[in-house]
């Protein structure tokens, strides 16, 4: 990378519970110089503890609009619009990554994507009961 370009890293999250098939796809073309990347989730990994089960408890399927009214679907809109800008406030403290970044400051990036992603869901999904 010259000094001038910059670079954004695509994460694939997932719980340690999950096992993944990931896998860059090089021939299928994007029309830029990034790859298409194709993953499935296998299933579960036998014996693992979700390390996070406070995220099993949350639902957020009536934020699908499909089939709602029209009234329905600007409440539900509303409510992705406001748990985003949530998401994003607390998304800031994560700083800005690229290809000279250390362990450490990854590290501490994605502590601080998570507590945005579990700060959101907190404020802004349904729990399970």
């Amino acid at each position: 990378m010259g000094g001038n370009n910059h670079s954004i890293i695509d994460l694939t999250l997932t719980s340690a519970s999950v096992e993944l098939n990931w896998c860059i796809d090089s021939e299928e073309a994007t029309g830029s110089d990034h790859e298409v990347i194709v993953w499935e989730v296998l299933g579960g990994i036998p014996g693992s503890r979700d390390t996070s089960k406070e995220v099993t408890e949350w639902d957020i399927s009536g934020w699908n609009s499909t089939g709602k009214s029209e009234e329905e679907q600007t409440a539900i809109w509303e409510k992705k619009v406001v748990a985003q800008q949530y998401f994003l406030r607390a998304g800031d403290k994560t700083g800005v990554l690229d290809d000279t970044s250390s362990a450490e400051q990854v590290e501490e990036a994605a502590v601080a994507l998570q507590e945005a992603m579990v700060g959101t869901l907190n404020s802004h999904a349904w729990r399970k009961r």
